[in-house]
């Protein structure tokens, strides 16, 4: 498994995407909606694709900390398996996201991310995979919403409704391995978000549902009196790896 692409995400945004592209997958291509099959968009449709993408990031941008709890399922049709998790996400800005995968327990994770640095901690398997992030990077990407002000969705994808005006498609400017479009679900009174999709190149899809959201709880300082999981500094948000735990550094 290729551990460079974990969602957490929302995009939490995006959550999370706590998902990973298999290692060797040949990608089959992929049945486009209708939505997206036209060649030509119709201009005042992708404005107001636009303007909608604009609202949401206009609403999380006044959003300093968010809290929710998700359920992931994860459908590989090549293979006719599905899988189900079910935890939550803590997002505080600037740059911190844990995202703690509970159920069940035998596939229990934490996905730390703190600046430019992430862990992926496999208590099961006794491991942790870290990495940089870099601003090229999927999961970077994902979590602009969350994490970052500075830059724009629409810096990397292209958007456009998929369907009905309820659902974004999000297609990367860039190629990122094995995505094809992530599919944002947002509820059209408040403009905050209610699913993720992620679509892969590969008859592969991963679903998030969000709920009982709450946020701008001031949990930075919360964290540093009683912090959010045992294993995470009060200081500066990096994982503390546990005695007896492997590290595996990707590059």
């Amino acid at each position: 498994m290729n551990k460079h692409v974990y969602l957490s995400f929302l995009l939490t945004l995006m959550l999370l995407l706590q998902s990973c592209a298999s290692a060797g997958e040949k990608s089959e291509p992929l049945k486009e909606p209708q939505a997206s099959q036209q060649s030509v968009k119709p201009k005042k449709i992708i404005d107001a694709a636009s303007l909608v993408l604009s609202k949401i990031e206009g609403v999380y941008s006044k959003i300093d900390d968010i809290e929710l709890d998700f359920e992931q399922t994860i459908v590989q049709e090549l293979f006719d398996k599905k899988t189900v998790t079910r935890g939550k996400i803590y997002t505080i800005r600037p740059g911190k996201l844990f995202w703690h995968t509970e159920e069940p327990t035998s596939k229990e994770e934490k996905l730390i991310i703190s600046g430019n640095e992430q862990w992926l901690f496999q208590p099961h398997e006794k491991i942790v995979y870290y990495s940089k992030l870099t601003p090229d990077h999927f999961l970077s990407k994902i979590t602009l919403l969350f994490l970052r002000k500075t830059e724009k969705t629409e810096d990397y994808f292209k958007v456009q409704f998929l369907g009905d005006e309820k659902r974004l498609a999000l297609y990367p400017k860039k190629e990122i391995p094995n995505i094809h479009r992530i599919e944002v679900l947002y509820d059209k009174t408040s403009y905050l978000l209610t699913d993720l999709n992620i679509i892969y190149a590969a008859q592969k899809r991963t679903h998030i549902k969000f709920k009982n959201l709450k946020t701008n709880q001031d949990l930075w300082q919360k964290h540093k009196k009683t912090p959010l999981d045992s294993q995470i500094s009060q200081s500066d948000f990096r994982f503390n790896v546990p005695p007896g735990i492997k590290v595996n550094v990707i590059r």
